[in-house]
């Protein structure tokens, strides 16, 4: 119950003023608590890929790693702490991170509580041959994304190399009034 407290003071705190017809008040906004990561990667947002898959497959190697580790019936709230909240037009934006700050996600809420969408904001794959990492910093309202792909050159295989930056991408996507992620550029 007083996590539910805090987390309730947390999302009250940082919400904008309301703006058309929002509710008039904070309290109105109440989010879904029992969501859980099979519902968040079911609504993830898509960036694209270093290795873009066919097309009509909205999937990258981060998302798609995220998506295939990710332990469907767990709970959202029980992995995850609220960073920020912010008000849009007729939904809420809400950014969350693991305690050990690993991985982070933006979800957007209706004014009703329920899930509208989730961004991958950061998350890291790879091996001993190659690493690949997500990263964000927030712009604008927004966020700029960026990927980045090292891959390893060995100096002495294979017990000796080094991780060298291959390739990166950056993307910046916006929330609009509605609750929906959109890629800028």
């Amino acid at each position: 119950m007083r996590l539910l407290v805090f987390l309730f003071s947390l999302l009250v705190a940082g919400c904008d003023a309301p703006q058309g017809d929002a509710p008039t008040s904070r309290e109105d906004i109440s989010i879904d608590r029992g969501i859980t990561m099979h519902d968040v990667v079911a609504h993830l947002y898509p960036v694209e890929g270093f290795d873009p898959q066919a097309e009509g497959v909205p999937a990258n190697e981060v998302d798609a790693a995220f998506s295939s580790e990710q332990d469907g019936s767990l709970a959202f709230f029980d992995s995850f702490e609220q960073l920020s909240t912010a008000r849009r037009q007729q939904a809420l934006l809400a950014v969350f991170t693991m305690p050990d700050d690993s991985m982070a996600l933006a979800l957007t809420f209706s004014l009703d509580g329920k899930l509208i969408e989730s961004l991958l904001l950061r998350y890291g794959i790879g091996n001993n041959e190659f690493r690949i990492e997500r990263g964000f910093s927030r712009e604008n309202g927004g966020f700029r994304v960026s990927d980045r792909r090292y891959d390893m050159e060995w100096i002495r295989f294979p017990t000796k190399g080094k991780m060298v930056l291959q390739q990166e991408r950056h993307f910046t996507i916006s929330v609009d009034g509605k609750g929906h992620f959109h890629r800028l550029d």
